[in-house]
């Protein structure tokens, strides 16, 4: 019996052009599929920075939250410093002169010394210790200080009939004001008008402080060696 040889089935071109279709829509879900993680890797990447950047501000904020406390503390200070001013609370500075064995001033002996400042010209120069023992602050401070005829400086006194010279001491005096219970070393300079000689004159030194009614007036021997 002869059989009869069954007729290979050709691929028809609806069926490979399907093909081609299903390639191409692969190749489009692929695409698809690396840009959604593109697009999830930027949002990682942006999540991160806004967390970082998140970071960064909050810090930075919470520093200048410190900083305005810390201002506005300082502020809320110096307004009531103020309204004790007004209040009449703050005149309770005391000014006080000591020599440097830490004893009132007032009848001690301190050096002094004289330079000449240009040929022909002298300063008188000496220290002494300023305490403020009050419980405020003592504003700008004002020295004084008076000699007499003997040791010849170049103003007139104005106020002390006992003493002919006075030099005045205000925005030379480094501080100028002292906080409460604190104390420094007043170095204090004049000219004189002729260079004096050696031995003990007598000297007055007066204190005026804004935030104290009193003033402070001492009385003591400058010892003059050069």
């Amino acid at each position: 019996m002869t059989g009869k040889a069954n007729k290979p089935e050709s691929s028809s071109p609806e069926k490979k052009e399907n093909t081609d279709y299903d390639s191409k829509f692969n190749d489009i879900n692929n695409r698809f599929a690396s840009t959604d993680k593109r697009i999830d890797d930027l949002k990682w990447s942006l999540t991160g920075w806004m967390t970082f950047f998140g970071i960064i501000f909050g810090v930075s904020a919470l520093i200048f939250n410190n900083n305005f406390n810390a201002e506005k503390e300082g502020l809320r200070q110096l307004s009531k410093e103020m309204r004790d001013e007004l209040n009449g609370k703050s005149y309770n500075a005391s000014l006080e002169f000591q020599s440097f064995n830490k004893h009132k001033l007032s009848g001690q002996e301190v050096t002094g010394r004289i330079e000449e400042a240009s040929p022909g010209k002298y300063l008188l120069e000496f220290s002494i210790i300023l305490k403020n023992t009050g419980e405020s602050s003592t504003g700008p401070i004002t020295i004084k200080v008076y000699t007499d005829s003997s040791l010849q400086l170049y103003d007139i006194s104005t106020d002390e009939e006992k003493y002919a010279y006075e030099a005045f001491h205000h925005d030379n005096l480094h501080p100028d004001r002292l906080p409460a219970l604190a104390s420094f070393e007043a170095n204090l300079y004049m000219g004189v008008r002729k260079k004096p000689t050696k031995g003990k004159y007598q000297v007055l030194v007066k204190g005026y402080c804004d935030n104290s009614k009193a003033i402070t007036k001492d009385e003591f021997n400058l010892i003059i060696n050069n």
